[in-house]
């Protein structure tokens, strides 16, 4: 892949020209607006246009109505131009001298997914497929052509059913159960994989949203393990807390290994702020271990600056 191809997927999938659109933006009814964005075959992938004024709660009475092979937002869609840190991963390339990473680069993520059957066995239980790929650009590297330095691939699988109950006085919305590749599609020895079956809890109630997902991995010999004890690292789940104001959203991630005595994970906090119009900029930090596949068993550090075209619903 090119360099600038996954920058061409991301922008086509913000524009509000991509498909017949535009108009879609101009309706103010939510059901009207979704109805048009439907009828233009873009559902789900303009900048919260056809989300607007409308809570967690109600995006994701939107999210669970959708038509089948309808493209729906996922995990956030985002460009971050200034993604610094003090300490750049070398160690995985061994034809780089040291110090020749930039310690700025760019940071991007797109990400979508598709709902591919309705309620199963005549319940309320979907079959979605979802695909979040993330990539960490060197794009002020000179020396090294701007290459991309890593590019993280995540497709996956799940059962979604839809549920009615409380805990601890936040609606539990839903409850997943699926199945996530996760890979960068490179060989030895920045060869990284591996696999992992997952369940998630979606509460909310109003503006505030907890997403509890915890995963176990899949085991691989030793001989196909490409990044030995990653979760080790990584963890062994994720808590998502998201608050939303009329101009603001908040979100921090939080994964642990749950091991008292090597206690190892990562933070990732993010706010996002409004710039112009439906245009939303996003100042990310994050710590800890496995903000790419690459880094996984490196703790990093990263301060990050750009603007998000789809936020976390």
């Amino acid at each position: 892949m090119s360099r600038f191809t996954s920058l061409f997927l991301l922008v086509c999938m913000a524009s509000p020209a991509f498909g017949d659109a535009a108009k879609c933006r101009l309706i103010k009814d939510d059901a009207e607006r979704l109805q048009c964005y439907d009828s233009a075959g873009v559902e789900g992938l303009t900048p919260s246009d056809q989300f607007a004024n409308l809570s967690i709660s109600g995006q994701w009475d939107v999210l669970q109505s959708r038509k089948l092979y309808k493209m729906t937002p996922y995990e956030p869609i985002y460009l971050l131009p200034i993604a610094y840190t003090s300490s750049p991963n070398e160690t995985p390339f061994p034809d780089l001298n040291e110090g020749e990473f930039t310690n700025t680069e760019v940071k991007f993520q797109v990400s979508t997914r598709l709902k591919i059957s309705n309620n199963l066995l005549h319940r309320n239980v979907d079959l979605w497929f979802g695909y979040t790929q993330k990539t960490f650009w060197q794009l002020y590297n000179k020396h090294l052509s701007a290459m991309f330095r890593e590019t993280d691939y995540k497709p996956e699988v799940f059962f979604s059913l839809a549920t009615d109950f409380k805990i601890l006085n936040l609606d539990n919305r839903f409850i997943d159960f699926g199945i996530t590749h996760e890979s960068n599609g490179r060989e030895d020895p920045l060869s990284r994989s591996w696999n992992r079956l997952f369940t998630r809890f979606g509460l909310v109630k109003d503006e505030l949203a907890v997403v509890v997902t915890p995963w176990w991995r899949i085991p691989e010999t030793d001989s196909r393990d490409d990044n030995p004890h990653i979760e080790d690292y990584v963890g062994r789940g994720e808590v998502r807390i998201v608050w939303k104001t009329a101009n603001y959203a908040f979100s921090t991630a939080l994964r642990n290994n749950l091991d008292s005595s090597d206690n190892r994970g990562s933070v990732e906090i993010s706010w996002v702020f409004p710039i112009s119009g439906s245009l939303n900029g996003v100042f990310q930090y994050f710590s800890g271990y496995g903000e790419s596949l690459v880094d996984y068993n490196q703790r990093m550090q990263r301060y990050s600056l750009g603007i998000v075209l789809i936020d976390w619903i």
